[in-house]
């Protein structure tokens, strides 16, 4: 997924059809998986943190993890301002929102994402169900 698509493009339709792709894989395939892009922050980063919103994890629980990818020596810099950006741009609501995970889920339901049952044999696996 690049870069670009993740952070200025969160918005659109391609975005969307990403996040189903990788919605579908997961769904049709026993895991583990291993979710990863050139340097497991940007597309890996904004993705997880997606995933890990729909699995009921925090904000501030999102953001700590994000950040641990500036711990990796790449020299680059990772601020949860990023990945608040991205976000924001794609819900249209701030995810420091309390009740982030059911905006998350809403989202995916209401863009087609996919659908509820869908969206809740997806977040099955990613809670390990």
């Amino acid at each position: 997924i690049e870069y670009s698509l993740v952070y200025f493009h969160s918005d659109s339709e391609d975005f969307r059809k990403t996040l189903r792709e990788i919605a579908l894989f997961m769904i049709e395939r026993k895991g583990p998986f291993y979710l990863h892009c050139r340097l497991g922050s940007d597309g890996t980063g904004v993705i997880s943190s997606i995933f890990a919103a729909l699995a009921g994890a925090s904000w501030e629980e999102i953001v700590i993890d994000y950040e641990k990818t500036a711990e990796m020596g790449t020299g680059e810099v990772r601020s949860g301002k990023f990945l608040e950006y991205a976000l924001t741009r794609m819900l249209k609501v701030s995810p420091s929102e309390k009740n982030l995970s059911e905006i998350m889920r809403n989202y995916f339901v209401d863009f087609g994402i996919l659908s509820k049952d869908e969206l809740n044999v997806f977040v099955g696996r990613l809670k390990g169900i």
